[in-house]
């Protein structure tokens, strides 16, 4: 029966690229602690940046099985399961390691030589630093972006590939500091001082200089090659003229649709945009071939970032997400003529807001909420609620400020009929308060006022 080492490389083979580097920075950083293999089992803890974890791999019928006590998070058991095979990966590869050579084993000699002082903590930090980079370039041959971060904070990370600082890996761990070294004053980045007696970037920049000519030759035949294709590609995309066009949105109380008009000597009539169409206009904003206004395009962008994969032609203002979106366009006046009714008219907006009128049933068990405009005339049904910084209520043609609402309410068909004990409580007065209706005399005769005193 194999064992867990012999089947290293099937077990890693799920984790993906970036899983795998960021696990080879935690072996890098011992964040593996109390690793123990036996025959069949494998047990560790592994330090997460903010948690710890306890990772255990069993073998059973059908082969290696790794389970954690991380129950919350997926990518992050995936990280702990990933980063203690590393661990013994890097194990079972020091056992096989040549000799460290004499020249390594000086390197920090010679340092604290030049500097004729020991190093400080910071210092010999950064020195454990380096030396781990320099193991596992002597396992790989391989530097990442996400190790030189490591060696200076400000390196960007560009790709998951190896980064190209030498024709062969270095031998010893001050030819690997005048590679390290080098990158970074390519890149404008500065050395740490106490390390600066170290490096001779000239020479080591004179040594790569016949291997970095050829290996910049491949990169410019396909950077050269990609132009071209670009070019052919741009010439068919340029063939057609921009789009010069015209956007608005037609509301409902039940939805919102984008419009779109073509513009020329005579602008065509607007259309509703259906998920195909708005999937072109995406690609062409992006390309730059909609001509437009100001106006028409901020509409159009809105619209792009509230669709995804999932749209279907319009937006449903049963959803809190569209709706509490409408409510900022509302805010906008420069779409203010760009959102109209089904009669084609911007929407009218009230000057006063709308308010509850609290009426008690015959019986005196319930209660009717209506809402009502300043002049005490009823408000046209139905009104859909839009949530924001202020509540909106949305008829089929007129905009209304109003009071707020239950939050499991968005459209209100008819008046509100609650039976009374419900709001005969604490709560139930609190909730009156909120919206602004006067506590019924029914209720008002069972509060008891108390002073309270601490």
């Amino acid at each position: 029966m194999s064992s867990l080492i012999t089947d290293l490389p099937i077990l890693l083979r799920p984790f993906d690229a970036r899983t795998r580097q960021e696990a080879e920075r935690l072996a890098d950083d011992d964040a593996v602690r109390g690793l123990e293999l036996l025959e069949d089992e494998m047990m560790a803890e592994v330090r997460l940046d903010d948690r710890p974890a306890q990772v255990r791999w069993l073998r059973g019928e059908h082969g290696w099985h790794g389970e954690t006590d991380v129950d919350d998070d997926q990518e992050l058991e995936n990280l702990a399961l990933c980063t203690t095979l590393v661990a013994v990966q890097r194990r079972e590869a020091r056992g096989t390691l040549p000799m460290i050579p004499v020249e390594e084993e000086d390197f920090e000699h010679l340092l604290t030589a030049k500097l004729e002082r020991p190093l400080t903590p910071d210092e010999e930090n950064y020195l454990s630093k380096m030396e781990k980079r320099y193991e596992r370039v002597r396992l790989t041959g391989k530097i990442f972006d996400q190790d030189m971060v490591r060696l200076h904070p400000k390196w960007a990370i560009q790709s998951l590939d190896p980064v190209a600082l030498w024709p062969e890996a270095p031998k010893t761990l001050r030819e690997f500091w005048n590679y390290i070294a080098l990158a970074l004053a390519d890149k404008g980045l500065a050395v740490p001082a106490f390390l600066r007696g170290m490096s001779d970037i000239d020479g080591t920049r004179e040594a790569l200089r016949e291997w970095r000519h050829a290996s910049t030759v491949p990169t410019w035949q396909k950077r050269i090659r990609e132009f071209i294709d670009s070019r052919q590609d741009d010439r068919q995309t340029h063939r057609q003229p921009p789009r010069v066009c015209d956007f608005r949105l037609l509301i409902t109380v039940n939805d919102a649709r984008l419009q779109m008009s073509l513009e020329g000597e005579t602008p065509s009539p607007y259309t509703t945009v259906d998920a195909a169409l708005l999937d072109n206009l995406r690609r062409e904003h992006r390309d730059g071939r909609i001509v437009t206004s100001g106006g028409s395009e901020l509409l159009l962008v809105s619209c792009l970032s509230q669709s995804d994969e999932n749209w279907n032609d319009s937006f449903r203002l049963e959803s809190k997400h569209h709706a509490l979106w409408l409510a900022t366009l509302f805010q906008q006046p420069a779409l203010q003529e760009r959102m109209i009714t089904l009669d084609e008219l911007p929407f009218q907006r009230a000057a006063e807001p709308l308010s509850w009128v609290a009426r008690l049933s015959e019986n005196g068990l319930n209660l009717t909420l209506q809402l009502e405009t300043a002049d005490g005339t009823p408000a046209p049904l139905p009104l859909r609620i839009l949530r924001g910084v202020q509540t909106l209520y949305l008829s089929t043609d007129t905009l209304f400020t109003g009071p707020v609402w239950l939050h499991d309410e968005s459209r209100i068909d008819a008046g509100v009929t609650m039976p009374l004990e419900a709001l005969a409580t604490a709560e139930g007065i609190s909730f009156m308060r909120e919206i602004d209706i006067p506590v019924p005399d029914a209720i008002k005769s069972r509060v008891r006022h108390e002073d309270l005193h601490v």
